[in-house]
Order: C-alpha cells, then structure tokens, then sequence
C-alpha cells in the first residue's frame, strides 16, 4: 500500500519520502526505504 501511494504521489511529495511514509503509514525507517525500493522497481 505504502509502495503504490509513492508511485503515484512521489513528484508531488512536499517532505523527504521516508519520513512522510513513515508517517502516513506507521513504518519503521526500514519499511519505508522497503517500500520506495518497490516503487521504483526493484525487490521486495
């Protein structure tokens, strides 16, 4: 969930992406480097 609201938000973030994914979805810093990572293609 978190990997596809970036995909799609990622041009329009107004904060760094790791702390606003954390956050919005309650992500440790790992989870959300996790979840840019998919977003931009690579494994999960």
């Amino acid at each position: 969930m978190a990997a596809r609201w970036y995909e799609a938000n990622r041009n329009t973030l107004t904060r760094p992406a790791v702390a606003m994914l954390r956050d919005m979805f309650s992500l440790t810093a790992r989870q959300a480097i996790e979840a840019i990572r998919i977003a931009n293609g690579g494994g999960a």
